[in-house]
């Protein structure tokens, strides 16, 4: 796909001929009924993005400035140019694409939304990223409506992950291949920042992956597992008590049930009549599988680094934990001080954690003497089992436990050359996908392989090669 020219609703072409025909029609209000269509949104903010004479310094953030660099005939010839998703798709299709369309559409009014909250100086800014953050299932609806069928059907089986899903049918995350169009397509610098998980550090891109998120919940009626932990971010994140952050996401649906029709969505419940509390995990519908020849290509690549590649060979080391070993959520967490008095390890690179923005967050002083203090004490690869190992049970911190919510996991210290460079942390997420003798062989394994890439030297310059050059 060139560029974003994704299937848009049945009602838009006609909405802006009426908006058109309005002499007094402002760029805000064209901005407004642009964000009502997702796939419209994306093909505008393009179409700005990359016209021939626009001022390459001044960057396109919002709609409003779209609108208004573009003008409405451009809109209406723009959204005549894209197909329409009733005639694209057939029925099934049509429904999950629909219900899509409705979870960005609320997505970006949450964004907008968010952004006032915290008196952000650019909140259109804010909201247009929120509306085009599920820009990778856009994407694959337009290319790939069969596949997207299959991972919609799946989704729907109780216990199956979104993550693990997606992996299942495409072989990578859907957030991945939104972060690889978004880049690649030139959009908004907060977007391509907001797909990337490891940006939930920061304030303006949580904010963003939490609209998201929350739109979803909301579409998908309060039921999916993470609701708690999400809300209670977002509340921590704007302030908010629980019934503020009720009225809040509820001043947004209330808006948006008007014209939820047109998403074939009925009325979406309101968050203040949902109870408070986490829903039971179920138990998972499959696990990851482990692939011995992604094992022994990424480790054949490992082997061919040196410490002027490190940015490659610790993605390379996550993805062979993830992909290769089939553990479900990895993390490398850099040791960093920044002038403070105490380290601390902070999410660098993760995978398998796309719908986690509390734990794609991960952040930890090393201090105190828990138990993360003294694996990053010396190089050393752990393998917490649960509970019954009291002595280290009881010296992981309350807060590590609480954010991973399960019993085990594995975890290793990276040095290099006698200095802690971090440490890689791996789990299986559910206990019903248990860790074994031969997973933790293999973690140390390919950690100690990182390590030898890390500390090892570039290939010398071939004199030879030298001379015959001058």
């Amino acid at each position: 796909m060139q560029k974003p020219e994704f299937p848009c609703l049945a009602d838009t072409v006609d909405r802006l001929q009426i908006l058109g025909a309005d002499e007094n029609l402002s760029s805000k209000q064209l901005g407004r009924a642009i964000a009502t269509d997702p796939a419209l949104a994306a093909a505008v903010i393009y179409h700005a993005t990359h016209i021939r004479h626009r001022h390459l310094d001044n960057p396109i953030n919002n709609l409003r400035q779209a609108a208004m660099m573009l003008g409405v005939t451009t809109v209406q010839d723009l959204a005549k140019s894209l197909p329409i998703a009733d005639k694209h798709f057939s029925d099934g299709p049509r429904e999950h694409y629909h219900a899509l369309m409705g979870h960005a559409a609320l997505g970006g009014m949450l964004g907008l939304a968010v952004a006032r909250e915290r008196r952000d100086l650019e909140p259109g800014e804010v909201a247009l990223a929120s509306l085009l953050f599920p820009l990778g299932m856009l994407a694959l609806w337009a290319v790939s409506p069969t596949e997207m069928e299959t991972l919609s059907n799946l989704l729907g089986q109780p216990g199956v992950q979104a993550q693990e899903a997606e992996y299942i049918v495409f072989g990578t995350g859907i957030e991945d291949a939104g972060r690889t169009l978004a880049e690649a397509w030139k959009m908004p610098e907060l977007l391509c920042r907001a797909l990337e998980p490891t940006n939930a550090l920061e304030p303006r891109a949580l904010g963003v992956m939490l609209a998201g998120k929350v739109a979803w919940h909301a579409v998908s009626r309060w039921n999916n597992e993470g609701l708690i932990s999400d809300l209670r971010l977002m509340a921590s994140y704007l302030g908010l008590n629980q019934s503020g952050l009720a009225d809040l996401v509820d001043e947004c649906i209330e808006e948006f049930n008007e014209h939820c029709d047109t998403y074939g969505l009925a009325p979406l419940p309101l968050l203040k009549h949902v109870p408070f509390q986490e829903i039971r995990p179920r138990p998972p519908a499959f696990c990851l599988a482990p692939q011995s020849d992604v094992c022994a290509r990424v480790e054949r690549r490992l082997e061919a680094f040196n410490r002027n590649d490190a940015p490659a060979i610790l993605e390379s080391c996550i993805y062979v934990l993830h992909r290769g070993l089939g553990l479900n959520r990895v993390i490398f967490a850099r040791m960093e001080q920044q002038g403070e008095p105490v380290p601390s390890l902070i999410a660098d690179s993760v995978i398998g954690t796309d719908y986690e923005p509390d734990f794609n967050r991960f952040r930890l002083r090393l201090e105190g003497g828990h138990l993360f203090c003294r694996l990053m004490a010396k190089p050393t690869a752990f393998w917490l089992k649960g509970r019954e190992q009291k002595a280290a049970w009881d010296l992981l911190p309350s807060e590590v436990a609480s954010l991973i919510g399960t019993e085990q996991f594995l975890a290793c210290s990276l040095f290099v050359n006698g200095t802690a460079k971090g440490m890689i942390y791996a789990d299986r997420r559910h206990p019903a996908c248990g860790i074994d003798e031969a997973t933790f062989r293999n973690f140390k394994r390919i950690c100690q392989q990182t390590v030898k890439a890390l500390s090892r030297d570039p290939p010398l310059p071939n004199p030879d090669a030298q001379t015959a050059r001058t």
